[in-house]
C-alpha cells in the first residue's frame, strides 16, 4: 500500500518498541489494538498519535524476521488490514451521506 519511516526505536529487555510515522493517507486506518502488516508481518498496533504509532515486537518475532535490523530513518512497507479498511471506509461513506 505504502511505505513509512521508523521514527523511534527502543530496546525493552528481549523485545523491541518501534514507532512508525503516521502518514496522512493511512491515518484513518491506524487504530490502537488494530492490525497492520509491516514488511509482510501481521502486527498489533500500540499507542497512536498524529506523528506515529507504536509496535511492540516480541522476542520470537525478532528471532524469525529481520525487523530487528531496522533503525530510525529506515523505511518499512505498510499494508492496512482489509477488514479495518472496509469498516473505516463504510463508516466514512455513511457519515458523508448524512451531511
Amino acid at each position: 500500500m505504502t511505505t513509512a519511516k521508523i521514527i523511534g526505536r527502543v530496546e525493552r529487555g528481549e523485545g523491541l518498541d518501534l514507532v512508525i510515522e503516521n502518514l496522512i493517507e493511512t491515518r484513518p486506518y491506524i487504530l490502537e489494538k488494530g492490525f497492520i502488516a509491516i514488511d509482510g508481518m501481521s502486527l498489533t498496533i500500540g499507542e497512536v498519535s498524529d506523528e506515529g504509532f507504536a509496535l511492540h515486537i516480541i522476542p520470537e518475532t525478532l528471532r524469525i524476521t529481520t525487523i530487528g535490523d531496522k533503525g530510525v530513518g529506515d523505511s518499512v512497507n505498510i499494508e492496512i488490514d482489509s477488514r479495518t479498511q472496509a469498516v473505516v471506509e463504510t463508516v466514512m461513506r455513511n457519515m458523508e451521506d448524512k451531511l
